[in-house]
């Protein structure tokens, strides 16, 4: 979780949102306006928040499955949760209006597993991926065509809200919904075949990526490259519509590899690139004393698209034999990290979406998993640090002043000694970031870290909160792995994990 700025419509109570774009809410931790509630992945809970005391909040309701991804409306009536229940994702519609009992008014959802959820006004986009299982009958529509569901009845999504991609062979769906939260109704539903790997959505389009391996063969000799398909579907009102389908060399990390800008798609990928040759022994076929010779290696790319998903500008072969860690773009320029013994911070000009180029590629130990724009001129990245053989280390913070993009150069840094992991570094709802307030807080190993930045001192660590987890009984072990969350609402910030505990 984290804030572009505080969020206070219609309230002086400011509180933290999930926005990795602006004018969306990504699923995670919510708190509300009204400052009395918090919203976990594991139930409705609800108190008064504005205590800064330790305590435990009240559960309301029973839950058979588990939400993944809550989120409430601008206006703070509704809760959605998503969860597994027979190969279907659904959201669970409740009215918070009185935080102490909240009323169920709805379950609304689809075939397949939960991907992700955006949130625009009072509109959620819920996308799933549905995988055939089973045997199909061709004379059965429903054992092959998903459904979507409202409470107990079903529909199957009609063959003109099905898409085929060209250069897609698959059996598995890839759903997407918008959802009026409101009428507590499906407006509009669209699905195509293909996989998912990441979802990049603003306001009026989402992306979807998906592996699109390819094969050739010729002799004995066959030439293997990654690609990625990338679809885009139009978002208006909850009115869903698949616009148009792509392919570029290479994999995408995340949706942060992504971003549109005036029109134009840009993505960075990492690119698989080898050849084997079967060198038989003897005779023809290929027997278990033959041997397999291989070629090639990795790169990464930076590609330009237009609304058609069409390659207009891009550059390609940087960084051999590394691959992508983090990505972050920003207005015309966009930033990523490889890695493979130092992490070159690439800084890319986009300012003429034809001809792309590298600005600078700043070379320092380590790596960032994450990369967040801090403040004016700022880029905080959140990693590993490294010796100059490549051997990773601890936990590092570092803050790098990119007001010369042609110059990029890390101002600040602190290793937290003897902390490993964080899953701040691949789930960017784990990191609550405000320069306003300037905080910048993550959950690490059985703790969850607070610090403060400043331009001159650098990061000052204001808190640490240990779960108290027991080496000897590995308790240890439930923390490292379970999702904590901070959130603010107001002058409070809050810490929120699995058992719906405030601390």
């Amino acid at each position: 979780m984290y804030s572009y700025g505080a969020y206070n419509k219609g309230s002086e109570t400011d509180y933290s949102v999930t926005e990795p774009v602006p004018g969306y809410d990504d699923g995670g931790v919510k708190g509300d306006v009204s400052g009395e509630a918090v919203v976990s992945g594991e139930a409705v809970v609800s108190g008064e928040a504005r205590e800064s005391d330790k305590k435990e909040a009240d559960e309301n309701g029973e839950n058979e499955v588990k939400p993944t991804d809550p989120n409430v409306s601008e206006e703070p009536n509704y809760y959605y949760g998503y969860y597994y229940s027979t190969n279907r994702v659904c959201a669970d519609i409740y009215d918070i209006t009185d935080k102490t009992s909240p009323v169920f008014i709805a379950s609304i959802g689809q075939d397949g597993y939960t991907v992700t959820s955006r949130m625009i006004g009072d509109t959620l986009y819920l996308v799933s991926q549905h995988y055939l299982y089973g045997g199909i009958d061709i004379n059965n529509p429903n054992t092959f065509v998903p459904s979507v569901y409202t409470d107990d009845e079903s529909a199957l999504i009609a063959a003109e809200d099905i898409t085929l991609c060209p250069v897609y062979d698959s059996m598995n769906y890839i759903i997407v919904s918008g959802i009026d939260t409101v009428k507590a109704e499906i407006s509009s539903t669209a699905a195509s075949l293909g996989s998912v790997t990441a979802v990049y959505a603003n306001t009026e389009n989402l992306y979807i990526t998906g592996y699109n391996p390819e094969y050739i063969t010729e002799g004995n000799t066959t030439v293997y490259t990654m690609k990625t398909l990338i679809q885009r579907y139009t978002l208006d009102g909850g009115k869903v519509d698949f616009a148009a389908s792509g392919l570029v060399n290479g994999n995408v990390l995340n949706q942060f590899s992504m971003d549109e800008y005036k029109g134009y798609l840009r993505i960075v990928t990492t690119v698989d690139n080898y050849s084997y040759t079967y060198i038989e022994s003897s005779g023809t076929g290929v027997a278990y004393n033959d041997t397999v010779s291989y070629s090639g290696g990795q790169s990464n790319s930076v590609y330009v698209l237009n609304k058609d998903l069409e390659v207009v500008g891009k550059i390609e072969g940087l960084a051999d034999d590394e691959r992508v860690y983090s990505v972050r773009f920003d207005g015309e320029t966009g930033y990523f990290v490889t890695f493979r013994q130092v992490d070159p911070l690439f800084a890319v000009d986009l300012s003429d979406p034809t001809n792309p180029n590298i600005l600078s590629a700043l070379k320092i130990p380590g790596f960032s998993n994450y990369l967040h724009p801090y403040d004016d001129g700022l880029l905080f990245g959140l990693g590993m640090d490294a010796d100059e053989n490549g051997s990773v280390g601890y936990l590092k913070l570092s803050m790098f002043d990119v007001s010369n993009t042609a110059d990029v150069s890390e101002i600040q840094k602190l290793v937290v000694d003897k902390v490993f992991y964080s899953e701040a570094s691949y789930n960017h709802k784990a990191i609550l970031i405000d320069s306003g307030k300037n905080i910048i807080a993550f959950p690490a190993d059985n703790a969850y870290y607070v610090y403060s930045y400043d331009r001159n001192s650098g990061f000052e660590l204001k808190k640490i909160i240990s779960f108290g987890g027991n080496d000897e009984k590995n308790e240890n072990y439930y923390w490292y792995y379970n999702g904590v969350r901070g959130l603010y609402i107001g002058d409070h910030m809050y810490i929120v994990m699995s058992g719906a505990k405030g601390y």
